[in-house]
């Protein structure tokens, strides 16, 4: 996580007022899921970033994140996902579109 913050900051970023972590997504009932960062624009979601520890989880990291983007809104999903895995980044699109 410490990588990805860095990245985010050199970047231009400030945490807390463009990115949080464990950022709560709410399902339904009581069930929860949690995004392991979310980068903002005002108060819309634009990348739900996933982290992973090592390279060879990065499609772990890519289904969670792509599950958990979906869930934020079914209807209008969080539109971007970053998986960085290990030392490996990669951003996708959460939902292709039509």
């Amino acid at each position: 996580m410490t990588r990805v913050r860095h990245i985010l900051e050199r970047l231009g970023y400030t945490e807390h007022t463009d990115f949080d972590y464990e950022v709560e997504i709410r399902l339904y009932g009581t069930q929860r899921l949690w995004a392991d960062a979310v980068l903002w624009d005002g108060s819309i979601p634009v990348v739900l970033i996933e982290v992973e520890g090592r390279e060879a989880d990065a499609p772990t990291g890519w289904a969670e994140a792509r599950f958990k983007a979906i869930a934020w809104n079914p209807e209008d999903p969080i539109p971007l996902i970053w998986v960085a895995a290990g030392e490996q980044d990669r951003c996708y699109q959460a939902v292709q579109p039509d």
